[in-house]
């Protein structure tokens, strides 16, 4: 089983990639709803780093996971600079809390989602990304174990501090970015469409948010009018 988050497509498209070539099912991380005991052999996560850790609503989510102690785990960590920062120690806590531990990670530089890259930077990690997913898929299908497990559970503290955890509004999302929805917003939907914790609705033709921002950056990147800015 693969699970996986996404807000712009870099991690879904990580995770098809995976899945086609070593047979495993995927699930979105939101999907899952109460405690899951997973049976299976091999269990994965592919995921974003935000400022060097993993989304507070992965982390939420995956702590209702319970799996084999023998479980051959792994983490595939997308980013734009293509470094897990505390990620995999991260990932680490949660297999152990789940009651197993995590046998390797692998980092992929994608576009930029946060830190905007230039078009030459994003066609360059497009460019190289198939080469290094087939490499990880080698590695997987080996059952290479790349990291020395800290035997250490998620604390309850765990999700409080991951970054963007909580923030409010938009406004608060980072002290690197202020972002506003503009006068161009027609209220098509599409943001609340695809935002993967239904955190906006659209009122009176204006896409409204609420405190369940998991700072992915679809919404900014997929809308066709470029509403909401920085």
């Amino acid at each position: 089983m693969i699970f996986y988050f996404t807000g712009t497509g870099n991690s879904l498209w990580a995770a098809n990639m995976l899945s086609a070539e070593l047979k495993e099912d995927i699930k979105n991380i939101i999907d899952i709803q109460d405690e899951m005991f997973i049976t299976d052999n091999i269990i994965g996560i592919v995921c974003p780093t935000y400022m060097g850790d993993l989304p507070w609503i992965v982390k939420q989510q995956l702590l209702k996971l319970k799996i084999k102690p023998n479980t051959y785990t792994f983490a595939v960590l997308t980013s734009n600079m293509g470094k897990s920062g505390k990620s995999n120690d991260n990932a680490d806590k949660i297999f152990c809390t789940a009651g197993s531990k995590l046998c390797s990670f692998f980092d992929i530089s994608m576009p930029g989602n946060c830190l905007i890259s230039s078009k030459e930077e994003n066609e360059k990690r497009l460019s190289e990304a198939p080469d290094i997913i087939q490499k990880i898929i080698n590695d997987i299908q080996s059952r290479v174990i790349n990291y020395k497990s800290k035997g250490v559970k998620a604390d309850n503290n765990f999700i409080k501090k991951s970054f963007f955890y909580k923030n409010k509004s938009l406004l608060q999302l980072s002290p690197l970015k202020k972002f506003k929805i503009n006068k161009d917003c027609n209220g098509c939907g599409l943001c609340e469409k695809i935002c993967p914790t239904n955190n906006i609705i659209i009122k009176e033709k204006h896409a409204v948010h609420g405190n369940k921002c998991a700072a992915c950056y679809a919404c900014m990147h997929w809308c066709p009018k470029n509403a909401t800015r920085v």
